[in-house]
C-alpha cells in the first residue's frame, strides 16, 4: 500500500509530460493534462477499483470525453511497480498516440468500420482466422449492433484455442503481432477485448509461455492488471 497513490502517479506523468509542456490542473476529482494541440483527463473510480485516461482533444463542452486506457487501480493496495507500470502506459499514449493512429484514421468517404474500433479489429482477425470472414459479414447484416462479446466468445476464443493445439508458430506469431498493433491504436473496447477478453481466456501454463514469448512489456503489463481485475470481481 502507497498513501496518496493517484496523487502520486499524477505527479510522475506531470514530470514525464513537462519536455512535451503539458500542464496540469485538479477539476472535479481528475486531473487534466492540457498542452496546445491536446488534453488528457485522468480520472479514479474509486469503487470500481480503476484509473482511465480520458482524451478530450478536441471534444465539445457537452460532449463525453473519450476513454482510451484504463487500469485496475487501488488506493489500498497499489504497489510502486503498480503506479510505474499505468504511469509508463499513460505517458506513452498522451506522449506518442496521435501520431501513432493518423497512419490508420478514417479517410473521407469510407464507412465507420473503418475506424480502429471493433469491427476494424475484427475485420483484421479475419486476416489471421479466414473462417470468421462471411460470420462478420453476417453478424454485421443481421444484428443492430455488432455483439462484439458474444462474437468473441463463439467465433474467436475457438479459433484461439485451435491456434496453440495446432501449435502453428507461423500463425501464432501473426496473431499476437496483430494484437499488439491493435492494442497501441485501437480505442478502449479493442484493448479490453484483447486483455479481458482474449489474453485473459488463456489459462494453461503451456499457452501462457507461448503467448509471454511474443507480447511486449507494455501489454504484458495490461494483461497482468486485467487478471488482477478478473479475480477481483469474479470473473469467469
Amino acid at each position: 500500500m502507497i498513501k496518496n497513490s493517484f496523487s502520486i502517479l499524477n505527479g510522475k506523468i506531470e514530470e514525464l509530460l513537462k519536455p512535451h509542456n503539458f500542464k496540469s490542473s485538479f477539476n472535479n476529482e481528475e486531473v487534466i493534462f492540457k498542452n496546445t494541440n491536446r488534453e488528457y483527463a485522468v480520472r479514479h473510480d474509486a469503487k470500481n477499483r480503476m484509473v482511465s485516461l480520458f482524451d478530450s482533444s478536441g471534444t465539445k463542452e457537452d460532449e463525453p470525453c473519450k476513454s482510451i486506457s484504463s487500469w485496475f487501480f487501488s488506493e489500498e493496495e497499489s504497489t510502486a511497480k503498480d503506479i510505474e507500470d499505468i504511469c509508463s502506459d499513460f505517458f506513452e499514449i498522451m506522449a506518442a498516440k496521435k501520431n501513432e493512429t493518423k497512419a490508420i484514421k478514417k479517410s473521407p468517404g469510407k464507412d465507420a468500420e473503418d475506424n480502429v474500433g471493433i469491427i476494424f479489429f475484427m475485420n483484421r482477425l479475419a486476416g489471421v482466422f479466414p473462417n470468421i470472414k462471411e460470420k462478420i459479414i453476417f453478424e454485421k447484416e443481421n444484428s443492430e449492433n455488432f455483439r462484439a462479446i458474444k462474437f468473441l466468445n463463439d467465433e474467436i476464443l475457438p479459433e484461439v484455442r485451435k491456434l496453440f493445439s495446432d501449435k502453428n508458430d507461423n500463425k501464432t506469431e501473426k496473431l499476437f503481432k496483430l494484437l499488439e498493433n491493435m492494442y497501441k491504436n485501437g480505442n478502449l473496447d479493442v484493448r479490453c477485448i484483447i486483455t479481458m477478453g482474449i489474453l485473459n481466456s488463456i489459462e494453461k501454463e503451456e499457452n501462457i509461455d507461448i503467448t509471454n514469448k511474443y507480447l511486449s512489456d507494455n501489454l504484458k503489463k495490461a494483461w497482468k492488471s486485467s487478471l488482477k481485475y478478473k479475480k477481483l470481481h469474479k470473473i469467469t
